[in-house]
C-alpha cells in the first residue's frame, strides 16, 4: 500500500496544479482537452487524478463503485441493527428510495446498500472496476436473513442508471430462485405466494412469478 502511494499516487496528486494549468491554456486556446472521470480521491476514485481533465460525471459501468459497496454494507448492517434493537426482529421488507444525483456524487452507496440487504455483491471487473455481475453471497456469512428490498427510483436515476435497476432486478430474482427457508429467505416466500395469486386469476405461471418479482418502481419516461 505504501509503495502504491510512493509511486502512483503522490506523482499524480503533485502533477495536479500543473495539469490543470497546462489544460486551462490548451483549453483557450482552442485545442483538445482530454477526457478524464471526476469524483473524490478520498472515497476510492485514485483514478481522478491528475485533475485537469475535461471531466465528465460518472462511468454508469463502474457504479456502485468498491468504495460505495464498503459504505453500503456498513449502512445496511447498521439498518439492521438498528431495527433488532428497536422492535426485537430483523425486518422482513424494506423500501429505499434511490436518486440519481445521490448515486453520481457517492458512486452508488444507497444502491449498494440495497445489494448489501438482499445478500447480494457485485462483481467488477479487474482493472476498469466496471460492475459486470453479481454474486449471490452465502446465508451462512450473514447471522441474519436476508431482507425483501423495493426500490423507489428518480426519474433521473431511471434515465442514468438503466444498468443497475436491469441488475437490481436480475439479482431479486436469483435470490427468489433460491432454496432456502421462509425464515432465511422472505423474498423467496413472499414471490411465491404472490406468483400463486396471479395465477388464480388467469395469468400464466411464467408471467405470474415475473410480477411477483417486481421490485423496481418509478415514474415511466416523459
Amino acid at each position: 500500500m505504501l509503495e502504491r502511494v510512493r509511486s502512483t499516487l503522490l506523482p499524480a496528486l503533485d502533477a495536479c496544479g500543473g495539469e490543470e494549468l497546462r489544460q486551462l491554456l490548451r483549453g483557450l486556446d482552442g485545442r483538445f482537452v482530454p477526457p478524464g472521470p471526476s469524483g473524490s480521491p478520498s472515497r476510492g476514485r485514485p483514478d481522478v487524478l491528475p485533475t485537469g481533465r475535461n471531466f465528465y460525471s460518472v462511468d454508469t459501468r463502474a457504479v456502485p463503485t468498491q468504495a460505495a459497496w464498503s459504505l453500503g454494507l456498513k449502512s445496511a448492517q447498521q439498518l439492521i441493527e438498528r431495527h433488532l434493537q428497536d422492535h426485537g426482529d430483523y425486518p422482513r421488507a424494506i423500501g429505499l428510495s434511490v436518486w440519481g444525483t445521490a448515486t453520481m456524487r457517492t458512486g452508488g452507496d444507497d444502491i449498494a446498500q440495497a445489494f448489501a440487504l438482499l445478500g447480494v455483491r457485485p462483481k467488477w471487473a479487474h482493472g476498469s472496476y466496471r460492475v459486470t455481475d453479481f454474486e449471490i453471497l452465502p446465508i451462512e456469512i450473514f447471522d441474519r436473513p436476508r431482507i425483501d428490498v423495493t426500490l423507489r427510483v428518480s426519474g433521473f436515476f431511471r434515465d442514468a442508471f438503466p444498468n443497475l435497476m436491469h441488475l437490481f432486478d436480475a439479482a431479486v430474482q436469483a435470490v427468489a430462485a433460491l432454496d432456502e427457508p421462509e425464515a432465511l429467505n422472505p423474498i423467496r416466500a413472499r414471490v411465491e405466494r404472490e406468483r400463486a395469486k396471479w395465477i388464480e386469476q388467469g395469468v400464466a405461471p411464467d408471467e405470474a412469478r415475473r410480477r411477483a418479482g417486481w421490485r423496481v418502481f418509478g415514474a415511466r419516461p416523459g
